[in-house]
């Protein structure tokens, strides 16, 4: 059947729309079923192409081909191969399927190699290379993409491409990289392998010819760099294949597996807010208390004398396998001081203060820290 439009049709025609063929399935009963043993179905139409055992060589076989072309010099709004409309009446789920293209066999069918084909190697692609093989217009809200969950099993790949692909157990593979890992990602050495972003700040995952970076960059993951923090209930840091190098605990205490050097002018020691101060009173032989890893002892004021001098500081930093190191901060340029350290203990250590020179009265300070021993 052919359908010709020659020329437009009347101005106050209300419906444009001009039909090649028709086929129409009405039921306007049932056909006997119940629920649970339904009866009957209806089909608009029913396509059959089939060959006979004799039938060899064949060159293709279809049930049905849709054929759509517009002329050059032509225009038209809506371009479509294939539509499926619901009609306006329908209101009505299926209560076991509701599908608007549905694939199937008869028993005991071969099946399908692939049900849904884009082109081949013999025919013009059929999709331009600007556009989609699957596209959502008009905003619409659902709640599943692509769902897949319905599979018993997928052996090979839920998604593929050339260069990306998930397999059935949810590994995810970005650039061909090595198997047996559940996400890898490979790419040419670039400090930007991968972003995670925020609003403001992200995650910069990278590799050079010479290391690997973790970096806090800005959400764009080109612009400035950003804070970095690494957190848990204890951290390790391991070197070497796997070997602690350092080890981090609920405490903030850090274990170092070997040395702590500084190529820098700031050096090793210790921060703002470790040390603190105390005054001596009474005379230079009472004892101060000042529970500080580090810190600075200003001394009684008198007189220097030659003949050492001791007094306790009580402090709870100090193991008695610790090495306590002091020396004189400020004192009279008249008077030159020797400073030593006489006893450690747990909980204490005591220092010894006397004069080479000099007997300006004056109140000297002395400096101390603690570092950290162990005997065994």
């Amino acid at each position: 059947m052919t359908t010709w439009l020659t020329q437009p049709t009347n101005a106050s025609n209300p419906n444009r729309f001009y039909v090649g063929a028709t086929s129409v399935a009405r039921a306007v009963t049932g056909d006997g079923g119940g629920l649970g043993t339904e009866k009957g179905g209806i089909f608009g139409g029913n396509d059959v192409a089939t060959l006979a055992a004799a039938a060899t060589r064949m060159a293709a076989i279809a049930g049905r081909e849709i054929n759509v072309g517009c002329e050059t010099g032509s225009s038209v709004l809506d371009k479509y191969g294939l539509m499926i409309v619901s009609l306006s009446t329908d209101g009505v789920q299926g209560s076991r399927n509701d599908a608007a293209f549905f694939f199937g066999n008869q028993t005991p069918a071969i099946g399908w190699g692939t049900l849904i084909q884009v082109g081949d190697s013999s025919n013009p692609q059929p999709l331009r290379t600007t556009g989609s093989i699957l596209a959502i217009k008009g905003a619409p809200t659902f709640a599943n993409g692509i769902d897949l969950t319905g599979a018993g099993s997928i052996t090979g790949n839920a998604f593929a491409s050339p260069s990306f692909n998930v397999d059935g157990s949810g590994n995810g593979r970005f650039g061909n990289p090595v198997t047996g890992f559940q996400l890898a990602v490979r790419k040419a050495d670039s400090s930007a392998t991968a972003l995670f972003a925020g609003t403001t700040k992200g995650i910069r995952i990278g590799q050079g010819a010479a290391s690997s970076q973790i970096e806090g960059v800005d959400n764009t993951g080109t612009g400035s760099f950003q804070p970095l923090v690494l957190n848990g209930s204890t951290l390790t840091l391991q070197s070497n294949g796997g070997t602690n190098a350092i080890a981090i605990d609920a405490s903030q205490n850090a274990v170092h597996a070997n040395a702590v050097t500084s190529t820098g002018q700031g050096g090793v020691g210790y921060a703002t807010g470790a040390g603190g101060t105390v005054t001596q009173v009474t005379s230079r032989t009472t004892g101060v208390t000042l529970n500080k890893i580090t810190g600075a002892i200003t001394l009684f004021t008198a007189a220097p004398s030659t003949t050492p001098t001791a007094f306790t500081v009580t402090n709870s930093s100090v193991a008695a396998t610790d090495v306590v190191v002091a020396s004189v901060k400020s004192a009279n340029a008249a008077n030159t001081y020797v400073i030593s350290v006489t006893a450690v203990a747990a909980g204490s250590f005591q220092l010894s203060v006397y004069s080479q020179s000099g007997t300006a009265s004056d109140a000297p300070v002395i400096n101390f820290l603690v570092i950290k021993g162990a005997a065994s």
